[in-house]
């Protein structure tokens, strides 16, 4: 991390600045990465907690093909960032977008090149280097590797079967995430629990991590506690002892409020911002933020299905699916549209 110096005054630090600091001390690429991509959440904090909605504003940063179910700042390409599109993965610097692996629109299992390779519903990825990717392709019920350098596919982990059902050590993954406590570990959801995957192992080795169930999840890099979505609840997950509580919601709904009295309907994406959690609420096409502090809940955009811009309270989404934080902005990748949040 930071040195010591410039951690304790957290006012000076920015991510330009960190970067530079990991940098000069030798870090992995993915620690920068991961350093980069959080700095705002540990340092800094007011320009990512939302202490107030009233300068910003929801805009199109990029139309895509299909909803858009992950998004990263691309290791690869510096200043990019790659993002799901249907059955492909696209990097895109939001003028020029390329398809990386995978056809948009059409799904099978085929391990190949760039357009060549197929997948049935790519869920989330990960990388690992600058160079590698891991792709949970979740019809298939099993994580794929990608080399950038060939743009080549290959099998990872699982049997990689259409329509999956032949076993192997997890069921239909569904989000990734590397361990910020242990970078070489890589958390995966899938349908019964949470996994953890030793990507510094050949081949990787798999073990469950957390008996609980849950689709997207997010962690905060001091306490490595895990938050985690289901279907209409946010749960939280200590780190060190696997104990999961429910944080909020319950029933299927649309209501903010307190945590207990708060509805959700389709949770997908969320990310830990210092005190609070941002979420996308799909069935709802609302952004929901979870303060950490007052253990309330307050919703981003107005509820009805559409692509409007403009300020917070009336902007519009589509099926609001994945959640990125990037370079001091939140993008919030729907149905056809990348979005970003401006002026935080």
């Amino acid at each position: 991390m930071c040195d010591s110096k410039a951690a304790n005054n957290s006012s000076l630090i920015t991510p330009k600045i960190c970067s530079k600091i990991i940098e000069s001390q030798g870090a992995s690429a993915g620690t920068k990465f991961l350093t980069f991509k959080l700095i705002g959440i540990m340092f800094g904090c007011s320009r990512f907690c939302f202490s107030t909605f009233e300068d910003s504003a929801m805009e199109t940063f990029l139309k895509s093909e299909r909803q858009v179910k992950y998004m990263e700042a691309d290791l690869y390409i510096p200043g990019n960032i790659l993002f799901v599109d249907g059955n492909s993965l696209k990097t895109t610097d939001g003028t020029r977008t390329t398809i990386i692996t995978g056809n948009v629109s059409t799904s099978g299992y085929v391990e190949g090149t760039a357009s060549e390779a197929l997948y049935d519903s790519i869920t989330s990825f990960t990388q690992i280097s600058p160079t590698l990717v891991v792709i949970a392709d979740n019809g298939n019920d099993c994580l794929r590797l990608l080399d950038r350098t060939t743009a080549n596919s290959s099998q990872y982990v699982g049997y990689c079967y259409p329509g999956g059902g032949m076993g192997g050590p997890m069921s239909y993954p569904l989000a990734i995430t590397q361990n910020l406590k242990s970078p070489d570990m890589i958390f995966v959801t899938d349908d019964y629990a949470i996994h953890q995957v030793n990507s510094s192992n050949n081949p990787p080795d798999v073990s469950q991590a957390f008996d609980v169930n849950a689709f997207y999840l997010t962690q905060d890099p001091q306490t490595g506690d895990l938050y985690t979505t289901t279907d209409t609840r946010v749960n939280k997950i200590s780190y060190l002892s696997g104990t999961a509580v429910k944080l909020s919601g319950s029933f299927n709904g649309n209501r903010d409020g307190d945590f207990d009295f708060a509805r959700f309907e389709t949770l997908q994406g969320i990310i830990f911002l210092h005190d609070k959690i941002l979420v996308a609420d799909e069935g709802n096409n609302r952004l929901r933020v979870l303060d950490l502090n007052t253990n309330q809940t307050s919703s981003i955009c107005s509820g009805e299905r559409g692509h409007k811009d403009g300020n917070l309270s009336v902007c519009s989404l589509a099926e609001p699916y994945s959640l990125m934080l990037h370079e001091g902005e939140i993008y919030v990748g729907e149905n056809k549209r990348i979005r970003k949040i401006k002026g935080l």
